[in-house]
């Protein structure tokens, strides 16, 4: 199964480098955790247009500190309509860390 997995994901299925990125982070399916490895696997996903794993990124970008780089995934994985993504979008608004312009274009583009 994990093998599959590993072909389809270096197919480019943005699902399978999910799955991966996840049991990475976790440890299932009889993979070590390894963050280096479920990090690279979630930007996979994130690049072959994966919401989820955009918002993921953004996530652990904003639990960094790095408000930046979780804005820019955040606005990407909202501007594809991703209901959660939007409403972190909102909340930054909300708490003054986005401009009214940028939160404007972000939902503009979803």
């Amino acid at each position: 199964c994990i093998d599959l997995m590993r072909q389809a994901a270096a197919l480019g299925n943005a699902v399978s480098q999910y799955q991966l990125a996840t049991f990475h982070r976790t440890g299932e399916m009889g993979l070590g955790q390894n963050e280096e490895e479920s990090r690279k696997y979630m930007e996979q996903a994130a690049e072959g247009g994966y919401l989820m794993a955009r918002y993921n990124l953004g996530v652990e970008e904003h639990n960094k500190g790095n408000r930046a780089g979780a804005m820019r995934h955040l606005r990407l994985s909202a501007a594809g309509g991703a209901k959660w993504s939007m409403d972190s979008v909102i909340a930054y608004f909300e708490y003054g860390l986005l401009h009214h312009d940028d939160l404007a274009e972000t939902l503009q583009s979803a």
